[in-house]
Order: structure tokens, then C-alpha cells, then sequence
């Protein structure tokens, strides 16, 4: 017998030096809240999660902040180093990871171990 899957809430890395222009980043904005809407929200009960990184001391936040659906559903960091760069690429990463764990250890709480009962 299978399970039904596990369904994750997406999340999306993006990172920026911030020489996009803001006009070409709203298009950005409005094709992926496009996409979000019309696409992926009828087939799952969240929005992505985004975290988005800009890259430069000058990097204006708006360039990425438009790629967040809502604000429980995105995060925003500056970084102008290669250190604070690659520190939160690893937070981005561990924090895509524990909503992924707590989601997974709630479902096998709530529904059991499937894999032991299957055999």
C-alpha cells in the first residue's frame, strides 16, 4: 500500500546583486505572483516560501520583496560579504529544512509511522 505524499510547503532561494532594474523586477514580481495564483495554490494549500537574499550594500529590498506572496511566506536579508553571504544561504537552508521536519513529524504523530504498518 502507498501513502498519500507529503505536502511541503515549497521553498524558493533567490538571491540578488541588485543590478536589476526595478521596472524589469516588478515583471519578475507580477509573472511569479501569476504563476502562484492561477497555478501552483490550486494544487496546494500554501504559498511558497521565499527567501531572498540581496547581495550588495546598495541592494534595495524592493527588487525582492515583490517575490513574496505574503508576509508569513517570505524572508528579506542584506548581506555585503562573502561570510554574511554565505551564512544566510545556510540559515535559508536550515530553516527550509525545520519547516520540512516539523511538518513531516506532525503528519507521521498525527497518522503514524506508514512504512511499519505497510509491512
Amino acid at each position: 500500500m502507498c501513502c498519500a505524499p507529503l505536502s511541503n510547503q515549497l521553498t524558493v532561494i533567490m538571491c540578488s546583486d541588485g543590478e536589476v532594474g526595478k521596472d524589469n523586477a516588478r515583471k519578475g514580481h507580477c509573472h511569479w505572483k501569476e504563476f502562484v495564483t492561477s497555478k501552483y495554490l490550486k494544487v496546494h494549500s500554501i504559498a511558497p516560501y521565499v527567501e531572498t537574499i540581496g547581495i550588495s550594500s546598495s541592494h534595495d529590498a524592493d527588487v525582492l520583496s515583490g517575490f513574496i506572496v505574503n508576509d508569513d511566506c517570505g524572508n528579506y536579508v542584506r548581506c555585503t560579504d562573502s561570510t554574511a553571504i554565505r551564512e544566510a544561504f545556510e540559515n535559508a537552508q536550515n530553516e527550509a529544512m525545520g519547516r520540512t521536519s516539523t511538518k513531516q513529524a506532525r503528519f507521521i504523530r498525527e497518522n503514524g509511522n506508514r512504512n511499519e504498518a505497510d509491512q
